[in-house]
């Protein structure tokens, strides 16, 4: 969902900042979460490399590149795994929560002026 139709731009400016300023995950987190998420014969199957930095992290997960070998494969894959943070669902559902709220806000306070976007949230 992108609010960049309905925020002013210096809003946008400060929130494109904290975009850019997420930390990643520890290492040790993503492996678990591996191994919960394809099981352990699975993530036995994946080798996440662990000497580089994630090739990319935003709000809800991050992505690491990594190496995967098919079952009765004698060499591995080059892969890329994507690893939803920690709490990254509940983080947004309550985000959805919240923008319900305000958008309930803006349409009453400003019927005319912002556009509706209760009907998107819901």
């Amino acid at each position: 969902l992108s609010v960049n139709a309905a925020l002013p731009v210096p809003y946008l400016t400060e929130l494109k900042q904290l975009q850019d300023r997420i930390k990643p995950s520890p290492l040790a987190e993503v492996l678990a979460t591996i191994r919960e998420e394809f099981g352990a014969v699975q993530a036995d199957r994946i080798f996440v490399d662990t000497k580089a930095d994630p090739l990319g992290v935003a709000s809800v997960a991050q992505v690491h590149r990594a190496s995967w070998r098919p079952p009765g494969a004698s060499v591995d894959r080059q892969i890329v795994v994507k690893v939803q943070h920690r709490g990254a669902a509940q983080s947004f559902r309550q985000d959805l929560w919240s923008a319900g709220i305000l958008a309930r806000i803006a349409r009453w306070a400003d019927p005319e002026g912002l556009p509706d976007m209760v009907p998107i949230l819901n």
